[in-house]
């Protein structure tokens, strides 16, 4: 009836779901109610006259997210207050923001990472970076810190084993950047991989045999793939400064109901320090 080229703005309007709500709203003897909801849509009085519906607004949130920026070593809350200064663990050069101990300070507690990076080449970049860091901590015993030596990271073999396996048999064929990350448990996602390779690589995240992942923004909206930690590698993404429903989709990513107990997202970038 929609392909109906003699259809009209009543055929529309009921098949749309303004009209739908309206529709049911006015049916006394239907039994159905619709729920909407969103975490990030800035315009819910304007939507909610327009559906003609009620609107119920809460800032609770099931798992506490802590929102964080850091300013060369020092960590601030959302209200600019330092919560605490920050001593790398891993000491490597070009790696002045710290990332790759950041990084470390999580997956050493056995939770995952997701990094959102503005460009395809910066993910995978850094996730070959973070990937050598890790490799490094294997088999050169790792820094001393504290008089004691870094313990490398814990992956699941079994799981890494299975998952290069599974994108040796995609379509594309194993990439060579993932063929040297994902031992280490660490991978990118971006457009640029076949629908193949990313429904992979989420199920490894999701599984925590990968436990970092770089991404573009593109992964903050409609794939649910939740870390204990989110890092925003920069505040400019395509060649502009990051939209708060863009932030509010990454940071999300944060902390997610029955998956985590609490969730950390943060700005890390040196364009700030000294700001």
């Amino acid at each position: 009836m929609c392909g109906d080229s003699g259809r009209g703005i009543i055929c529309w309007n009921y098949c749309s779901p303004r009209g739908l709500i309206i529709a049911l709203k006015h049916n006394t003897n239907s039994c159905i109610q619709i729920v909407g909801m969103s975490a990030t849509l800035p315009n819910l009085s304007l939507l909610a006259g327009w559906l003609d519906a009620e609107l119920y607004q809460t800032d609770y949130r099931p798992v506490p997210l802590k929102q964080r920026l850091k300013v060369g070593n020092s960590i601030y809350d959302s209200s600019l207050s330092l919560v605490r200064t920050f001593e790398p663990l891993i000491t490597v050069k070009g790696d002045e923001d710290h990332i790759l101990s950041l990084c470390y300070e999580t997956v050493s507690e056995g939770h995952s990472v997701l990094l959102f990076c503005p460009s395809k080449s910066w993910c995978e970049k850094l996730s070959d970076s973070i990937a050598r860091a890790f490799y490094n901590l294997r088999h050169t015993g790792g820094q001393v810190v504290s008089g004691s030596a870094l313990q490398a990271v814990v992956l699941d073999q079994g799981g890494v084993v299975d998952v290069l396996a599974q994108l040796r048999r995609t379509p594309a064929g194993l990439d060579p950047v993932l063929q040297r990350t994902v031992p280490w448990g660490v991978a990118f996602h971006h457009a640029g991989l076949t629908f193949d390779e990313r429904d992979v690589l989420e199920g490894a995240f999701r599984g925590g045999v990968v436990r970092v992942l770089a991404a573009t923004s593109t992964l903050s909206s409609g794939v649910n793939l939740p870390a204990r930690r989110v890092i925003i590698r920069t505040p400019t993404f395509n060649g502009r400064l990051l939209d708060p429903l863009t932030y509010r989709q990454m940071a999300g990513r944060a902390g997610r109901m029955g998956v985590d107990t609490e969730g950390e997202e943060g700005g890390w970038d040196s364009t700030l320090r000294g700001g």
